[in-house]
């Protein structure tokens, strides 16, 4: 099918589609109990588990139910019945390769008209294909054994064992979640069995989705745990919203409405918090920094930081670019001995231009006393070792932690190494090493987070999200098709708990067309939040150049993440 929107503009190339492991994962529930495996977007609860089976009552709308792991290839196998299908369009089906709403590849009965099918979409900017169907009897309120496989581009359904539908010719090739849909009708399931062929996703439980409920393009926002226990978003443009139940639910707030841009935001060891602004003194624009002991309600003026412009490069001159101190989010951290370091990024514009070769770079800054004055580190991006290159033109949008040992480590993904890298200090940031890749962290040129969990038993346990994506696809290295998770207790090695997100689209424009920007990730005393703007389709006249972006939320139960494992070799 021939998408119906930017077709003239779109680069189709083949996303690599995995072989079938020998022993594949299985997922089965006889649903004698909630596990806390089966989620639905948005912390909704319309389905229920009880009497021994996964039920829906007749709904308005359409209502999913759905497993958080993504794979490619899958067979689910489940007892199912319905009953009470009004409308003519009620009816129910099974998801796989389920990304949202308008991407999956499922099989449907239509309870009225007694069709079944096989149907296939990419996104909200392409049309359904309907690859298979025909008329078939089934009966309300009579059990039906369903086996529906999806493998590469083909697919396969068995009702009480007998072949109904195949279908060739996938469009959707991503991997994505298995689910069960209804649609204005009751529906019951027993007896799940869900094979992962791919061997790829990881099964997390008790997973909590939220997209923000509004429409307008949000991104590079971010989480903060308040002082009586409540959730608050804040995003760059002084949007807020709040959550009282650990993420289950949002709804809009009026509060922290000034961000002065995105949220540079740190709870700091005394209980304030500490913020990034810029600010103007003098007529001369500067990154500063101002701390609250309210919870955002006031805040006090603290040092200034920077030049908000490269070397205090006010005004362009001829022919060469104004590099401007701007940042994405969280990027503000704190060390065990209170000094406090911000890592400012420079970005070149107008777009194509660059400072002595250098498009995006970045300066180490730090503080003592809360932020009331700063200190520049010796080192920055321009002498890093293995940096130092006029060759690199990316490098930007850092973090510094903490390790065990009482080394620091810079962590760097913004790059053109393809992977994620670091440097350490062992003078408490005043100078930093020579770079070292970490291969086994591809990443996209994308930011990544990581939080320090001061819950945890150990002072050095973190949480990192990343950009789990090829550097490169078609000669595009912002691909940003997949976040993952990975957690260290020492801040040096890192093990893979999963993937948060996962679309791999098979088109670009000037980027993926699904794909993740500016994330985050911060901790309670029981759940890791996290998120970050998604694209949903391509973009419009209201949107940039990263198409049209939702803020998505994550709200995870810590004692319910797998275990932390090898990071999976990422296969090109």
């Amino acid at each position: 099918m021939t998408p119906f929107m930017k077709a003239a503009n779109l680069i189709n190339y083949k996303w690599p589609l995995p072989k079938n492991v020998e022993n594949p994962l299985h997922y089965t529930d006889d649903f004698s109990s909630d596990t806390g495996y089966f989620t639905e977007e948005n912390g909704e609860h319309n389905w229920k588990i009880e009497n021994g089976m996964l039920s829906v009552t007749t709904q308005e709308s359409l209502t999913f139910k759905y497993l958080h792991i993504y794979e490619h290839n899958a067979t689910v196998k489940a007892r199912v019945r319905y009953n009470n299908p009004n409308p003519d369009d009620a009816g129910f089906g099974i998801m796989l390769r389920y990304n949202a709403v308008d991407a999956y590849v499922r099989v449907g009965f239509l309870a009225k008209s007694k069709i079944i099918f096989i149907d296939s979409r990419q996104s909200k900017d392409f049309f359904a294909e309907r690859l298979a169907m025909k008329p078939i009897i089934l009966e309300p309120d009579t059990w039906y054994d369903f086996e529906f496989t999806v493998d590469g581009t083909e697919a396969n359904l068995k009702i009480n064992g007998e072949t109904v539908l195949e279908a060739d010719g996938i469009g959707h090739l991503s991997p994505g979640r298995p689910a069960f849909f209804a649609n204005r009708i009751d529906l019951d399931i027993d007896n799940v069995d869900i094979a992962f062929l791919s061997g790829e996703g990881t099964l997390w439980k008790d997973v909590v989705h939220h997209k923000l409920p509004d429409e307008k393009y949000r991104e590079g926002g971010s989480v903060f745990e308040m002082n009586d226990g409540s959730l608050t978003y804040i995003h760059g443009s002084g949007v807020t919203f709040t959550s009282k139940d650990n993420g289950y639910s949002w709804d809009r707030a009026e509060q922290w409405t000034n961000t002065f841009g995105y949220p540079n935001i740190l709870r700091l060891k005394n209980g304030d918090f500490i913020k990034i602004i810029t600010r103007e003194r003098d007529g001369i624009s500067y990154k500063a920094s101002v701390t609250s002991s309210d919870d955002g309600k006031t805040w006090v003026d603290g040092g200034n930081i920077c030049f908000a412009r490269f070397q205090n490069r006010l005004v362009a001159e001829p022919g060469k670019a104004v590099a401007g101190a701007g940042n994405m989010n969280d990027k503000v951290t704190q060390i065990s001995n209170g000094r406090i370091f911000y890592c400012q990024n420079y970005e070149c514009y107008p777009h194509g231009t660059t400072v002595d070769g250098r498009t995006v770079f970045c300066e180490f800054y730090y503080s003592d006393d809360n932020g009331m004055t700063w200190c520049k580190s010796e080192t920055d991006s321009w002498t890093l070792g293995g940096n130092d290159s006029n060759n690199v033109q990316w490098f930007g949008e850092c973090k510094i932690l903490e390790c065990a040992d009482g080394t620091l480590r810079m962590y760097n993904s913004w790059n053109d190494y393809g992977c994620v890298v670091y440097s350490e200090s062992k003078d408490m940031g005043v100078t930093w090493s020579e770079l070292i890749p970490m291969p086994e962290l591809v990443c996209a040129r994308s930011s990544m987070q990581f939080v320090k969990d001061t819950y945890a038993d150990n002072e050095t346990t973190y949480y990192m999200v990343w950009v789990f994506s090829p550097p490169m696809t078609f000669g595009n290295p912002m691909t940003r098709s997949r976040l993952a998770m990975a957690k260290s207790t020492d801040g040096k090695n890192w093990g893979y708990i999963g993937d948060i997100w996962r679309w791999e689209h098979k088109y670009c424009l000037s980027s993926h067309i699904s794909h993740v920007v500016d994330a985050f990730v911060k901790t309670t005393k029981d759940y890791v939040i996290c998120g970050a703007g998604y694209s949903e389709h391509c973009e419009t006249e209201n949107d940039s150049y990263h198409h049209a972006q939702r803020q998505h939320i994550y709200s995870l139960k810590k004692d319910s993440l797998p275990a932390p494992c090898a990071i999976p070799e990422l296969k090109q």
